[in-house]
């Protein structure tokens, strides 16, 4: 399975064309507002819904987050995505408005009740939840995913900013009874496959601005890639970041089956390992340059950093993984699955 190059494509030259208006826009408003609605006019902001029946449309999904990512593009293509596919799997298209978001419900916040939880209390930095649609929270129970609405028109709202500069919320929900309803395919890989093709395509995006500056840079007389501490840093991040190319493409295989689970939780590992090496590798090899907000690295390693506080424990889904493997061979299926090699 390989993401779709036709998406791929069209993406490749929306973005070429609104490259300026989209950056003078992000450096004012801290978003690409405009590209964000000619996207989405296009479909691009409702892959997964717009997908036909049996076919959840992961290949698209992926092939246009890894894009976004690859572009730096700060729009909320992951959030919007996976927000409006669970309206649509929970029947709420009546409160369709605005740009909806996703956040997970931290598990303080919610009280049980049969299908019905108390939620109230504050939700901090909900990604684009300062841009006024409403927030899907997804509530991870030992039974499977939940999904409930919260109406931001109720909420009080606090717009702050990621460490990319881009929209996030502190927000404040009323105390309420939500319904919650369980969603199929589990909402968490749906998410995480997400998640995690956004961040190979930033860390694609760093390994290539590397490698060309490592071969147009020169110092003592050659190519500053030619030094073997050089290049032993630029392999380590390219065999991270294809580590996690194979591991996005096995959760794109596997959402919605028994391993997705499995699977889920070892993209978002690899995908915090590949953004780490992206940051220190990229900033070790660019020195001085790389911060300068002309030259643009640091525009990919600040998205990369505010999409890992993003992602969830490590912790949790380290041990997750560390458990399933004294368990049934889960775990070792997963691993030694040839579905990827090839």
């Amino acid at each position: 399975m390989m993401p779709t190059r036709e998406v791929m494509s069209a993406l490749d030259q929306a973005f070429g064309a609104a490259e300026t208006a989209a950056a003078a826009q992000r450096s004012k408003d801290g978003w690409s507002g405009s590209l964000w609605e000619q996207l989405d006019d296009q479909g691009f902001g409702a892959v997964l819904t717009a997908s036909e029946p049996g076919d959840l449309g992961v290949e698209d999904l992926w092939a246009v987050v890894e894009t976004v990512g690859r572009h730096g593009a700060a729009i909320p293509i992951v959030e919007a995505n996976v927000a409006r596919f669970a309206l649509a799997l929970t029947a709420n298209e009546t409160i369709f408005y605005g740009v909806p978001t996703i956040t997970r419900l931290r598990k303080g916040a919610v009280g049980p009740a049969g299908n019905e939880v108390r939620v109230g209390g504050l939700v901090r930095d909900v990604p684009w939840g300062s841009l006024g649609g409403p927030i899907v929270l997804l509530h991870e129970s030992g039974e499977g995913d939940l999904v409930g609405i919260a109406d931001t028109r109720r909420c009080v709202v606090t717009a702050v900013r990621s460490v990319a500069g881009q929209p996030r919320a502190h927000i404040t929900l009323p105390s309420q009874t939500v319904t919650m309803r369980a969603v199929e395919p589990s909402l968490r890989q749906v998410f995480a496959l997400a998640q995690t093709a956004r961040i190979l395509g930033g860390a694609r995006a760093v390994l290539s601005l590397t490698v060309r500056y490592s071969r147009d840079r020169e110092q003592f007389g050659q190519a500053i890639g030619r030094f073997q501490a050089v290049s032993h840093q630029l392999a380590r991040l390219g065999g991270s970041v294809e580590m996690l190319g194979a591991m996005v493409e096995r959760l794109a295989a596997d959402v919605g089956t028994p391993r997705g689970s499995l699977a889920a939780q070892a993209a978002k590992l690899c995908a915090t390992d590949a953004l780490t090496q992206a940051v220190d590798v990229g900033h070790q090899v660019h020195g001085a340059i790389g911060v300068t907000t002309e030259y643009g690295l640091a525009r990919h390693t600040c998205q990369l950093i505010a999409w890992s506080e993003e992602l969830g424990s490590s912790r949790e889904d380290a041990t997750a993984l560390g458990r399933a493997s004294h368990g049934d061979g889960a775990l070792w299926d997963l691993l030694s699955s040839g579905a990827v090699a090839g």
